[in-house]
């Protein structure tokens, strides 16, 4: 009596497909970084985003010649003629200490010219990570400009 033929993988080809498993696992690997690195960069373009939307908030609620603004959760900004000024955010968007810092940006209110003399200009400019605002060729993540008339 015969037999019935058997049915397997040799070991050639055994040894084939673990190589093409193994190349496709490494490319899918090798994506991961970058992928992780684009949702950081989205994170944090989403907080700078959140930040200026809240200081524009306040800006528009608050007079512009209180320059003591205790209430709020930024206490050293105000609508008015002011130096460029540098502060540091967290990962929620909270203002801290350079050290804990996610987020730095760079803050400037100009006046406007004529006829618009009681209007301002006002510019945010966000860097992550917060240490590259200290480099004299960064270019920042994000920039903001709102234009306020009190």
């Amino acid at each position: 009596m015969k037999k019935p033929p058997r049915h397997a993988f040799s070991l050639i080809e055994v040894v084939i497909a673990l190589g093409i498993f193994a190349f496709c696992a490494i490319a899918i690997f090798s994506l991961l970084p970058v992928a992780m690195n684009s949702v950081q960069s989205v994170y944090n373009e989403s907080n700078a985003n959140n930040i200026a939307e809240s200081l524009a908030g306040m800006w528009e609620v608050v007079p512009t010649t209180n320059t003591n603004i205790t209430n709020l959760p930024l206490t050293n900004f105000y609508i008015g003629s002011s130096n460029a000024s540098i502060s540091y955010f967290d990962e929620f968007g909270r203002e801290t200490i350079q050290a804990d810092a996610v987020l730095a940006m760079r803050y400037a209110a100009t006046p406007m010219a004529a006829p618009l003399t009681n209007s301002f200009s006002v510019t945010m400019d966000f860097y992550w990570p917060a240490a590259s605002i200290n480099n004299a060729n960064a270019k920042p993540g994000r920039s903001f400009n709102y234009i306020f008339t009190k």
